[in-house]
């Protein structure tokens, strides 16, 4: 569990993410509809198939904590967006990579 990375995002994340940040950092893998709120989020978020190193090609296929994993990134990458356009104003260039991380 990483309690400052979940404190901090959860201050720079709106309201309406929190229910999902809180299931992204739950000690137990996810199961039933707490699994399904984070498939949904990561949907709404992620291209349907994965890069290679999550070792599935579908978001449907990933364990409950690679899901976890995902949407910890989805959501630290959704805070850091968010922070920019709060500090300059507008929206950051969608020029970088859109290479997911290790899945593991």
């Amino acid at each position: 569990s990483h309690p400052r990375l979940q404190a901090s995002l959860e201050q720079m994340l709106p309201w309406v993410l929190h229910e999902v940040l809180q299931l992204a950092f739950l000690q137990e893998p996810p199961e039933g509809d707490d699994y399904h709120e984070l498939q949904r989020f990561a949907r709404s978020h992620h291209p349907l198939s994965l890069h290679p190193s999550w070792g599935v090609p579908t978001l449907d296929e990933l364990q409950p904590e690679q899901l976890q994993q995902l949407c910890k990134q989805l959501l630290t990458r959704f805070a850091q967006r968010h922070a920019l356009e709060d500090y300059d104003g507008a929206a950051p260039s969608d020029e970088e990579s859109d290479d997911e991380e290790d899945g593991q």
